[in-house]
């Protein structure tokens, strides 16, 4: 199977690549010199000996150099990434948003953030903390990966690597951490301050971010697990026989070839070298079948030029399938699936946000599925020029995708999901398609499964109107909605802040076109028409809400005094026009209001 844009309709046809349990806790034992040489071939072809790096001078808080992952030991994948900071950037607490975010603890519940002494981390104190990266002239990102995490206790673990850290960089390190259960191998996010426990700029050398962290948390693992017996490392690659993705044996034939041939065609007299030769023969015949490996005479193999990065895509795609599957979990049908890249001409698509995540959790780089009005489901890669800011979809948000370029636009249509816009107190997307198209479905056309839930959802909608007396039912034409129907949904939704905001004392600024307002940016809300901002003026005690823009939420973060401009008031469904321009930053902090 060497087509990378085939989607099995069943997830159990893709490769899960998950690491299989196995009872730790032994040591290896004793072993005679052929156990030992084979344990240290099976350990090479295990990934066991890559990734040491050379001894460098040791430094105050930069780690140390020179360790070397020793045989036999737990395997732990850390991925690592420092971050410069930016003024302004929400960067940092969108990530810490992001890691802390609902669905991904043990309990399918909210995860909860740890450090050192705090079993859970409030709110308030990761604000805090976020705020005081933001100040740093940089920070650290990383993913800890324990293969057997399963059986490990990983706030106990994570605290353990952190204090080993500590040791080898000579400092206490300002961190929280994240326990992830939502995947098939348990895993931590780790987010570190950028500065030293003197205050200053924590550098932390690059052979001990890329190998240093993961030996001290391969050493830790073997601590809290025990060694790997060579029959583990036996069962890891015959694993990696049948996977469609890149394993230490692909790495072994493409480091031992020449000019891409591999030569497996002398029988070693040795019954362990045989069982090895055995293992990479296996792969190769595995290889041949996606057609990245043909056997050119007896024990001679011609590997395709791009085999390894061949299976680095399907690697890729394995992960893409179980993640399009997973969001298709209790749909009625299975629609087909594509996974979309530059050389799919896609046009422009119309459909629900039915999963999302990140391709890459460490860089914050986005996808979202959409199962779209032609009847498939689209896996599509976004990037930070894919969303306008303060519109960002949700699961369940009804969009539409344009590719423009080598990038993909995305444009809200409603961050409500279909279900939550019947009975929106506010104007809603379904009331823009009631008062353009009225109720009938198009009589020349077969609905998709989008198009008919959106017209199932307007019947619904169209009844809580009448039920409010915003509707026109002549005897003789089609229903419709009343002329102030928009203005009155706005202001039904839009007085429940107002009168929160007249409790401290007050009013509603009456602006009217070609008006404008001065004031800060105090909240931000996703009311059902899109995101609104609410502006106080500290000195007329005046607040408006207004249409957001970008740059508001930065302003509110910053205490940044704003200038409105009420460019146009609203008309029926479109919402009002408006204009913001920055004046400066608040001096005296007293004068802002409660958010």
């Amino acid at each position: 199977m060497n087509n990378l844009n085939y989607i099995p309709k069943n997830v159990d046809e893709a490769d899960d690549d998950k690491f299989k349990p196995s009872r730790m806790g032994s040591k290896r034992g004793q072993q005679g010199a052929s156990d030992r040489s084979f344990y240290g071939e099976l350990k090479r072809l295990g990934g066991g000996l890559h990734g040491s790096f050379h001894r460098s001078s040791t430094g105050g808080g930069k780690g140390r150099g020179g360790l070397q992952f020793k045989p036999g030991q737990q395997r732990v994948l850390v991925k690592s990434r420092v971050v410069k900071s930016r003024p302004g950037s929400r960067m940092i607490s969108k990530h810490i948003n992001y890691i802390t975010r609902n669905g991904v603890d043990m309990d399918g519940q909210q995860a909860r953030a740890f450090n050192e002494k705090t079993e859970e981390i409030s709110k308030e104190d990761l604000n805090k903390f976020s705020d005081k990266c933001g100040q740093d002239r940089h920070s650290f990102r990383l993913i800890v990966s324990p293969e057997n995490a399963h059986e490990l206790d990983l706030k106990k673990y994570t605290r353990d690597v952190i204090d080993r850290m500590e040791t080898d960089m000579n400092t206490k390190l300002d961190w929280v951490a994240v326990n992830h259960y939502n995947t098939d191998n348990p895993h931590t996010h780790l987010f570190i301050r950028g500065v030293n426990d003197k205050g200053n700029v924590l550098y932390i050398k690059r052979d001990y971010m890329a190998n240093g962290i993961r030996v001290r948390a391969q050493e830790i693992a073997t601590k809290h697990l025990g060694h790997r017996t060579s029959l583990d490392l036996e069962k890891q690659i015959e694993n990696d026989i049948h996977k469609e993705r890149l394993t230490q044996l692909d790495k072994k034939l493409i480091r031992t070839s020449i000019d891409n041939v591999v030569d497996i065609s002398i029988t070693p007299t040795d019954s362990q070298a045989r069982i090895q030769r055995d293992y990479l023969h296996q792969r190769l015949t595995h290889l041949n079948k996606l057609g990245l490996a043909e056997e050119k005479e007896p024990g001679k193999w011609q590997l395709h030029s791009e085999t390894e990065k061949t299976l680095k895509q399907l690697g890729t795609r394995g992960d893409i399938i179980k993640a399009m599957h997973a969001s298709m979990r209790g749909e009625c049908t299975v629609p087909e699936c594509i996974i979309y890249n530059q050389g799919n001409n896609i046009g422009k698509l119309k459909g629900v946000v039915i999963g999302q995540g990140l391709t890459d959790e460490l860089r914050d780089d986005k996808y979202i599925i959409v199962k779209a009005t032609d009847n498939k489901a689209h896996y599509i890669p976004l990037t930070k020029y894919s969303e306008r800011e303060g519109y960002e979809v949700v699961t369940g948000s009804l969009v539409t995708i344009e590719a423009k370029g080598k990038y993909i636009k995305v444009h809200t249509l409603s961050r409500l999901p279909l279900v939550e816009q019947i009975r929106a107190e506010g104007p809603t997307y379904l009331d823009r398609e009631i008062s353009k198209h009225g109720l009938d479905a198009p009589a020349d056309k077969v609905l998709s499964a989008v198009d008919r839930d959106i017209h199932i959802a307007k019947q619904g909608r169209f009844k809580i109107l009448q039920e409010r007396g915003l509707t026109n039912t002549p005897g003789a034409g089609k229903p419709s909605l009343k002329y102030d129907t928009f203005n009155r949904l706005e202001a039904a939704e839009h007085n429940k802040i107002y009168s929160a905001f007249k409790d401290r004392g007050y009013t509603k600024a009456d602006l009217k076109a070609g008006q404008t307002f001065d004031g800060y940016v105090v909240k931000v809300d996703r009311l059902s028409d899109g995101p609104y901002a609410v502006v106080a003026n500290t000195d007329s005690k005046e607040v408006a809400i207004l249409p957001y823009q970008t740059g508001m939420e930065r302003a509110m973060e910053n205490n940044l005094e704003v200038t409105i401009g009420v460019q146009r008031e609203r008309a029926g469904f479109e919402p009002a026009h408006i204009s913001m321009a920055q004046i400066e930053q608040l001096k005296d902090m007293n004068k802002g209001i409660e958010r």
